[in-house]
């Protein structure tokens, strides 16, 4: 009996596919009309899957054949040896959601090149670019981000969801444009001593949710 290479998850409305075999989960994605998981390992069938190798080759270019996808999700449980093709991701114009857990250091991706992308959540690294130029996105999720404020993310004015967890910041400059902002969480942020600019925003924009470290909670109460 063959192994699965790839199968339909339906809780997240995924083809989750091995690295190596995009080609039959992509064909496979765009008759289901879903997103991609790219992992190498699936939930729930454990020992029915093909073993990925030890060192991939992740090559975008099989994406192509499909320009709708809606949402691509890259997991960290395969080595990467090397990335291929990555600016066939900027070409689906119909992509608005990324998940990315823990990049590689193979990859790289310019966010603000993904011209449609309006959902982003990812571990912080140097190799994913452009997100302050990502205009579009109106919910960001960042884990351990390495920023000291948030001035990287001013122009990200169509913000509605953001969600920062570990972050280095030590105040949140940068966030005093963010208007349209519904959500704001921030946790275990050990280095943070200053939320002025939350207090400024504040004053014109009310966010519905707000979850800051405790130290914060009576600065914030009306």
């Amino acid at each position: 009996m063959n192994k699965i290479t790839y199968h339909y998850n339906e809780s997240i409305d995924c083809v989750e596919v091995l690295p190596e075999h995009l080609v039959s989960g992509i064909k496979y994605a765009k008759l289901k009309n879903c997103g991609i998981r790219i992992t190498a390992d699936f939930v729930g069938l454990f020992g029915k899957f093909e073993t990925t190798s030890d060192k991939v080759i992740l090559d975008f270019l099989p994406l192509q054949n499909y320009p709708d996808l809606p949402e691509l999700n890259i997991e960290d449980n395969f080595k990467i040896d090397a990335v291929l093709n990555i600016e066939t991701l900027y070409s689906l114009e119909k992509l608005s959601i990324l998940n990315i857990k823990k990049p590689s250091k193979k990859l790289q991706i310019d966010i603000s090149k993904i011209l449609n992308l309006i959902d982003l959540c990812f571990d912080y690294s140097p190799n994913i670019l452009g997100i302050g130029k990502a205009t579009k996105l109106t919910r960001l999720y960042i884990w351990s981000y390495k920023g000291k404020d948030l001035s990287e993310f001013s122009d990200l004015i169509n913000l509605k969801d953001f969600l920062l967890v570990h972050p280095s910041v030590e105040n949140l400059s940068g966030i005093e444009n963010m208007k349209k902002l519904e959500k704001f969480e921030i946790a275990y942020a050990k280095k943070l001593g200053d939320i002025s600019a939350l207090h400024k925003l504040q004053k014109t924009h009310k966010i519905k949710y707000l979850a800051l470290p405790q130290k914060f909670w009576d600065t914030m109460k009306s």
